[in-house]
């Protein structure tokens, strides 16, 4: 482990226990008032705080922080100016942005292959970004009654998670299948624009389907990392 990812993984450790919390108060503050202004507010403090201690943990990138990490400010930033004016816009235009915010999270990751610009908090970002992306996107259909409120146990399955995990300290190993569990997102996520699109006859068995392969697929993760929590701790006992 480098330098940088060493302190990046103290600095994230601390932040993502905070953004888990203000992310779920900002979901609260949506279903009390009917708005989403307060979480796109809360949403802005919290990956600010992230984006300008991103350099730190950066090597030498081009305009500060690289290209693709530009690309993904600009999906975050289109995504929260999106949902929070989404009551002036058609479906139609919501479906081409956040169609569009998609195939930009494809598009990122090819611009830090092709310049050699990857980097841990890079990925990180991008990932924070997506797991919003979807929570945001899960209660907007639930408030405007396209979806039932069974949508927010798929959209908020990261942040749970993360919280759940939160207090465990040993190294999280790689789990197969990792493959299988982006092409379950990128599903999700395109299942999640179906709403925009088709009628609720043809769109709802596709979210359905696409959120019990994410619940699955987060099961699945839970399950791994409570097995390797237990033989961390045996291990640690026995020496």
């Amino acid at each position: 482990m480098s330098h940088k990812d060493y302190k990046f993984d103290k600095f994230y450790n601390r932040w993502s226990l905070a953004n888990n919390l203000i992310i779920l108060a900002g979901f609260t503050s949506t279903l009390v008032t009917g708005s989403f202004v307060y979480w796109i507010g809360v949403s802005v403090l919290s990956f600010g705080i992230y984006i300008f201690k991103l350099p730190n943990f950066l090597p030498e990138f081009p305009i500060l922080i690289g290209y693709p990490n530009w690309i993904s400010l600009s999906r975050l930033i289109v995504i929260l100016i999106t949902v929070s004016i989404h009551n002036s816009l058609s479906d139609i235009t919501l479906l081409i942005v956040f169609g569009s915010v998609i195939l930009m999270d494809g598009f990122d990751g090819a611009v830090a292959r092709r310049f050699n610009q990857t980097s841990k908090a890079g990925e990180y970002l991008d990932m924070e970004i997506d797991a919003l992306f979807v929570f945001l996107l899960s209660c907007l259909h639930y408030t405007e009654q396209k979806l039932g409120v069974w949508i927010l146990i798929p959209g908020s399955m990261r942040y749970v998670y993360g919280l759940l995990f939160f207090w465990m300290r040993e190294p999280i190993k790689s789990k197969p299948g990792k493959k299988i569990r982006s092409f379950i997102a990128v599903l999700f996520f395109f299942a999640l624009l179906s709403p925009l699109l088709f009628n609720k006859e043809i769109y709802t068995p596709l979210v359905i389907f696409s959120s019990v392969l994410i619940i699955i697929s987060f099961g699945i993760s839970i399950v791994n990392r409570m097995i390797n929590h237990i033989s961390f701790n045996r291990s640690s006992d026995l020496s």
